[in-house]
């Protein structure tokens, strides 16, 4: 493979996990409230990020049978927007 596509392929993929990510932010943020309500629950939005991150390494992920069933399913997410 070559350097470029290499470093092409990091890019797109470093640019696709950043979409994820304030895809995330910006759906915490219209859940709790804004970024004041944020803050002001937790001290800052990097503490956000910390809890966060800590119950990704402390929350398992269910066995591979169960995870398929319930990717399975049809489900519908709505925001409230009132």
């Amino acid at each position: 493979m070559k350097a470029s596509t290499s470093r092409s392929t990091a890019a797109t993929n470093f640019y696709l996990l950043l979409q994820i990510a304030h895809l995330f932010v910006q759906l915490f943020e219209c859940r709790a409230g804004g970024k004041k309500d944020i803050k002001a629950r937790l001290g800052s939005l990097r503490n956000l990020a910390a809890d966060l991150l800590e119950s990704l390494r402390t929350a398992p992920l269910p066995p591979p049978a169960e995870l398929d069933a319930l990717l399975a399913k049809a489900i519908q997410i709505r925001l409230d927007t009132s």
